[in-house]
């Protein structure tokens, strides 16, 4: 978390920089959504393969202690 917090920090100045010249781009915006929205569905992917594994007979058995 700390990880993916700085590197939104330094994008967001990245951001404010590109945008504040002559000419503005947003394609770095583009990509950094992009590669976002990828997370996204990778992180929910993983946790409904999770899941679907503790939910089968068998599966594995979490204990508090």
């Amino acid at each position: 978390m700390l990880l993916a917090g700085g590197f939104s920090i330094v994008a967001g100045l990245a951001f404010i920089i590109l945008s504040a010249g002559n000419a503005p781009k947003l394609m770095p915006l583009v990509i950094y959504t992009a590669t976002g929205g990828i997370d996204f569905v990778i992180q929910a992917w993983l946790l409904a393969r999770r899941r679907h594994r503790l939910a089968q007979p068998g599966g594995p058995v979490l204990s508090a202690s």
